[in-house]
């Protein structure tokens, strides 16, 4: 079977949510290119350096955005939006195990590289398709940017101080996030049985039923009586744990912490049975506060910190360095299972273009150039 270091990756993605899928399948060792084109050029090439006109004909290469987004990729330009396009990136679909794209719902169709005609092309590729509302069902037409996803999802009335008006969470950009975490994961799934019985998948996820899939207790809160979810800060520096109360679990908590058991008003016990919560785990370790819940039979989990305790093997989490051919060196937050592969920076525009013809088409430098002349390489 193939590892992660044999795999290809043909990366269509924009902006963030598809090429954070990218950066992690170059983090776990794939080969990972990133198609794109001049002629709608990736908005993250120029964000944040909008305005920054002495970087001149290299502002493209300059968005610390698309750098951390984008390291360890190779770039290939080709535009596909001309005729002849279709032809070269069937060729490369071929060769690919996984493609990732995250344009709106039905770009792909209207380009003629739809999930038919990739999959008559590769019988066991495995296509990922992230949209606002999904390739079809009643919100197959939006298009949407994570702010709105999010408040369609209910996430945004939950942003909120207790008792006063929602806030929202738009600067946190939680979305394009989230559906990528569910992409990876759902990707891999995909190669895993392309690998074991040859057959291709294509994986349609929609960013507002992402979001959903991560409300949790807030769905399950419809009554006093339902599940609840309860944040404890507990003792050390900013350390928390999170518990969820499901049916039966309230007495055992209250058992757990020296409180009364809970009697047949549950709606207002519950309440002072949090704050007791609250008030039993402020100066205890957080790791013996989940013990103790644990072993009371309530559902709990630790809320584990980046920079202490998501590093390989453990450890703590130190940035990493890497030089830009443009803006020079630069730091890096590395993936949490380590950078087995996507050490090197951001690549630049189309730099890869012919290595990658040659290596996985075997075209030679003639029929390249014939292909930049009639700007099909643009």
């Amino acid at each position: 079977m193939k590892t992660m270091n044999d795999l290809r990756v043909l990366d269509l993605g924009w902006v963030w949510a598809g090429p954070l899928v990218g950066a992690a399948m170059a983090a776990l060792g794939a080969e990972v290119v990133k198609v794109e084109s001049a002629t709608r050029l990736d908005p993250y090439r120029l964000r944040g350096v909008e305005r920054e006109e002495h970087w001149g004909e290299n502002k493209r290469e300059a968005s610390p955005s698309f750098h951390k987004l984008n390291r360890g990729k190779k770039s290939l330009a080709l535009n596909l939006k001309h005729p002849d396009a279709r032809g070269v990136l069937l060729a490369l679909v071929e060769q690919a195990d996984l493609l990732i794209e995250n344009y709106s719902a039905g770009t792909l169709d209207r380009l003629g590289i739809g999930w038919e005609v990739l999959r008559g092309a590769n019988p066991s590729l495995v296509a990922l398709s992230l949209s606002a509302g999904g390739q079809r069902g009643r919100w197959k037409d939006l298009r949407a940017y994570a702010l709105v996803t999010t408040a369609m999802a209910g996430y945004e009335s939950l942003v909120r101080y207790p008792d006063e008006p929602a806030l929202g969470g738009a600067t946190f950009g939680i979305a394009d996030p989230n559906i990528s975490s569910y992409g990876v994961m759902a990707a891999l799934a995909g190669l895993w049985r392309a690998q074991r019985t040859g057959q291709g998948a294509y994986i349609d996820l929609s960013g507002i039923e992402s979001v959903v899939g991560v409300l949790g207790a807030a769905l399950l809160e419809e009554s006093a009586s339902g599940p609840a979810e309860v944040v404890l800060q507990v003792g050390g520096d900013d350390e928390w744990v999170v518990c969820v109360l499901g049916a039966g679990q309230e007495d055992a908590l209250a058992a757990a912490v020296g409180h009364v058991p809970l009697g047949e008003s549950r709606g207002a016990d519950r309440g002072a049975l949090v704050e007791s919560v609250r008030a039993w785990a402020k100066d205890r370790p957080r790791d013996a506060v989940v013990v103790a819940l644990a072993d009371a039979g309530v559902t709990v989990a630790p809320v584990l910190r980046v920079d202490r305790e998501h590093g390989a093997g453990g450890g703590s989490l130190s940035r990493k360095k890497v030089v830009h051919p443009i803006t020079g060196e630069s730091s890096f937050l590395p993936s949490p299972w380590g950078e087995i592969g996507g050490g090197h920076p951001a690549p630049l525009f189309g730099g890869d273009t012919p290595a990658v013809l040659r290596d996985w088409l075997d075209m030679d430098d003639g029929e390249i150039r014939r292909l930049a002349d009639a700007g099909i390489l643009a």
